[in-house]
């Protein structure tokens, strides 16, 4: 399991897992990113949410063309992909993971892509260097508004697994 969302009466909960940190932080990013999807529904109907918007129709969907749009297929709009290059510097692990999940999440509403790689060219406690390559979408699934550092936690387990806790502002 790469990631799991965990129930929250208000916002957006992600346990994510990783054998490095390098792999927790971009298990983290897809988690975030598949939440964004606009068909990605993560709780059952019964729940405090009954799903996540779908798409709306566009003019030339209406009249029966797709204009490039795929909407079983995420609201994609081309299949052309765009890569965007990050670079951050944070004080400690856990603010770079803020900080690292906040770009990403910055890029993709400012540029309306959803990003399904990524890339680190360089990676350490305080440092990250990485490609992100996405597409551009029509509409998001859920409106996040950003990684908090309420109960963030990153650990270790005894088994070597890293895992970690973010809540997302929704």
């Amino acid at each position: 399991m790469r990631y799991k969302i965990l129930e929250h009466p208000a916002d957006l909960k992600i346990r994510a897992f990783g054998r490095s940190k390098e792999e927790l932080f971009l298990n983290m990013a897809q988690g975030m990113q598949d939440a964004l999807q606009p068909n990605f529904q993560f709780f059952p109907p019964q729940s405090r949410r009954s799903g996540i918007p779908q798409i709306t129709p566009t003019a030339d969907s209406a009249k029966g063309g797709n204009a490039g749009r795929d909407p079983a297929n995420g609201g994609t709009i081309s299949n052309f992909q765009t890569k965007r290059n990050i670079k951050i510097k944070s004080n400690n692990l856990e603010t770079l993971l803020v900080d690292f999940l906040s770009e990403i999440l910055y890029l993709t509403q400012v540029n309306k892509e959803i990003y399904d790689k990524i890339k680190f060219l360089k990676f350490s406690d305080k440092e990250i260097k990485a490609a992100i390559i996405g597409k551009k979408v029509e509409s998001f699934g859920e409106d996040i508004k950003g990684a908090t550092y309420h109960n963030l936690e990153i650990k270790q387990n005894s088994g070597g697994t890293w895992q970690a806790t973010v809540l997302f502002d929704i």
